[in-house]
């Protein structure tokens, strides 16, 4: 049961209309800690895409970023002539937008709450909205009563990476003049690299959250793990970043061994806990979060999550396809009562995606009788 009234949830609820695969789909509960399941192809991560665009408002770069990590390009050639390799828009929208006027949505509800995107051509732009001479059309971006466009036809030059962030050099799309993002982190089903560590250390140590984490790890490798900290291979400061790596120092020991030594699972939970430390107030995605996790440390793994996002009034929202994932959830929830932990299945047929919510009590009956909800 929540009882987190003094930190209220970012998103109580989701709505998405008309973004990348979903016409529609709306998940009416959220928790502090929710897990989202359903079979490959049905949208899990095009949730955490949908919430991480809300969270920063729409701002250019982090479409950007979104449509390089997609590999989604398009080619188009600037006002010489030359050919030029750009972010494809369109594959944000639903059908890729091909009915126009049919934009999209994200946002908890009510409608005030909800950021808006649109395909909009100069011709609907008044003349203070028309700062440079622009052919062709621009992205409508709307949150509350703020408006602003942002014309993806504009190449400041040729190369490949980030062509909408060449808009932000210019006044008129300085992000800054976007409306205030909620924090937002993200975690993909990758490990976190050694330099993503590095930084995420530094902005930790010596303080409380460094005691914490120590202190989980010694837990979790079951070893007297006296400090932990990034540096190079000789046990020193980092010396360069092909050396930085993850070092523990174990009681007993005379030198610091690798963290990879105990494995990937114990890199990806010492990622887990410092992106936790790092997301307080705001908003934490991971996707496919039982990577790299043993069956037998899942009950743990989220125990740890559900107890830091309580602590640090982080809300979390994670992936995954994995029942050992499910069952560790179902059994960390149940313990965790002063932490709301929700699952929510989405199922899809043909074109159509509905999202089932699962309570705690649902959930433990389903992971005892092994009921599918994957």
């Amino acid at each position: 049961m929540d009882t987190e009234s003094s930190s209220p949830l970012h998103l109580p609820s989701l709505k998405i209309t008309g973004f990348r695969g979903f016409d529609h789909l709306e998940i009416p509960r959220l928790g502090r800690v929710t897990l989202l399941a359903g079979r490959n192809g049905a949208g899990k991560t095009t949730v955490l895409d949908a919430v991480r665009v809300l969270a920063t408002r729409g701002r250019p770069s982090v479409l950007a970023d979104l449509l390089e990590e997609r590999e989604e390009f398009v080619t188009d050639r600037n006002k010489s002539g030359e050919p030029l390799t750009i972010p494809d828009v369109a594959a944000l929208f639903h059908g890729r937008g091909e009915a126009r006027g049919n934009g999209l949505a994200i946002g908890p509800g009510p409608e005030k709450g909800n950021l808006r995107l649109a395909r909009s051509s100069p011709d609907e732009w008044t003349d203070e909205q028309k700062p440079l001479p622009i052919d062709g059309e621009a992205l409508k971006v709307e949150y509350g009563d703020w408006k602003d466009y942002v014309p993806w036809s504009l190449m400041a030059g040729s190369s490949p990476k980030y062509v909408l962030d060449s808009l932000l050099g210019t006044r008129r799309f300085s992000e800054a003049d976007w409306p205030a993002p909620i924090k937002c982190e993200s975690l993909g089903p990758g490990l976190p690299d050694n330099t993503r560590l590095a930084v995420l250390w530094s902005l930790i140590h010596l303080t409380d959250a460094e005691d914490f984490l120590v202190g989980t790890m010694s837990r979790h490798l079951d070893e007297k793990v006296q400090r932990m900290g990034v540096v190079n291979d000789t046990g020193g400061a980092p010396g360069s970043l092909s050396k930085r790596g993850v070092f523990v120092k174990l009681q007993g020991h005379p030198r610091p061994v690798p963290l990879k030594r105990f494995g990937d699972g114990a890199v990806r939970l010492f990622g887990v806990a410092l992106e936790l430390t790092q997301s307080r107030d705001g908003l934490l995605l991971i996707d496919e979060a039982e990577n790299g996790l043993h069956h037998t440390v899942q009950a743990d793994f989220w125990r740890l999550v559900l107890q830091a996002a309580h602590d640090g009034a982080v809300q979390v929202l994670a992936t995954t396809h994995s029942w050992d994932c499910i069952v560790g959830f179902a059994r960390a929830a149940t313990e965790c009562e002063h932490t709301d932990g929700v699952l929510v299945r989405l199922e899809r047929s043909e074109e159509e995606c509905r999202a089932v919510v699962y309570s705690e009590d649902e959930l433990k009956i389903a992971a005892e009788q092994r009921i599918e909800v994957r």
